[in-house]
């Protein structure tokens, strides 16, 4: 992060790391609680110019910027950081687990 935030902004290191490190055929998943991060909403818009698919986590407004990127988009209604930031760690995890643990276990959505 201290490279492309050092070289080229705060507001524009995440979408200049997905410059470098992203491939065709990936998917960026961005958080903010308030979907109004600059640096993560030009990230979600660079991800878009290059044709990546975009899973965003946001909370407070229904509207925000973010979620417009969003081809999946998991939304909390709260303006609480603490129950938005919860809810995304849980989902987070459970899609973690879903995919890593097929390797290690039987994981099933029933």
């Amino acid at each position: 992060m201290f490279i492309y935030s050092n070289d080229y902004g705060y507001d524009k290191w995440v979408a200049k790391a997905l410059d470098f490190y992203a491939n065709v055929g990936d998917a960026v998943v961005l958080t903010s609680v308030s979907g109004e991060s600059p640096n993560v909403v030009l990230a979600a818009k660079r991800a878009k110019d290059i044709g990546l698919k975009v899973v965003t986590f946001t909370g407070k407004s229904y509207e925000n910027r973010l979620k417009r990127y969003g081809d999946i988009n998991f939304w909390v209604d709260s303006n609480a950081y603490n129950i938005v930031e919860c809810l995304h760690m849980m989902w987070l995890t459970t899609v973690v687990d879903s995919v890593i643990g097929k390797s290690e276990y039987e994981v099933s959505w029933n």
